[in-house]
Parts: structure tokens; sequence; C-alpha cells
């Protein structure tokens, strides 16, 4: 069992690292600042920059509200996200 929750939790980083480096390419790309972002999503720099860090996993709510505020279609945001996994990476690894 706690095998099992070791796996959950290193698969479970390996999205949100995924998720942050999407996020931060995409920030960059539209010259946008933390502040800025932030501000546009009314939140706080320091969320969004646990975001990119992959220290902190995002809600699908606060995805979608990224993609908004990226300009970005949020299955273009997934889909970035899954082409950064490993190839090898399987959704069921995170049950």
């Amino acid at each position: 069992m706690q095998h099992d929750n070791i796996k959950l939790n290193y698969n479970k980083k390996i999205v949100m690292i995924a998720v942050g480096k999407i996020l931060k390419k995409y920030r960059k790309k539209n010259e946008l600042s933390l502040n800025l972002l932030a501000n546009q999503l009314q939140t706080s720099k320091t969320v969004i920059s646990l975001i990119e860090q992959g220290k902190k996993d995002p809600q699908f709510t606060t995805l979608w509200r990224v993609a908004e505020g990226l300009n970005i279609p949020l299955e273009i945001l997934i889909e970035e996200i899954r082409n950064e996994l490993p190839k090898d990476f399987n959704l069921s690894d995170l049950e």
C-alpha cells in the first residue's frame, strides 16, 4: 500500500512539473510577468510561481482560467502538457 502511495505521488509530481513547464513557456511567450498574469487571473503571483515550479497541483478550473488568460484553447494547453510527459506515461498511473 505504501509503495502505491509513493508511486502515485511520484506520478503526480511528473504531471505537476509538466504543467508548470508549459504554463511558464506560454506566459513568457505572451511576455507576461508573474504579477500581470496573476492579476488577470485574480490570484497571487505566488500561486502562479508555485504551479510553474511544479510545487502546486492546480485545479482544473485554474488550468481553464490560465488557458483563457494566456489566450490559448484549453485543449491545446492539455495537449502540450501531455506532450511534455514521458512517452511511456499513462494517465492510469494517476489512479
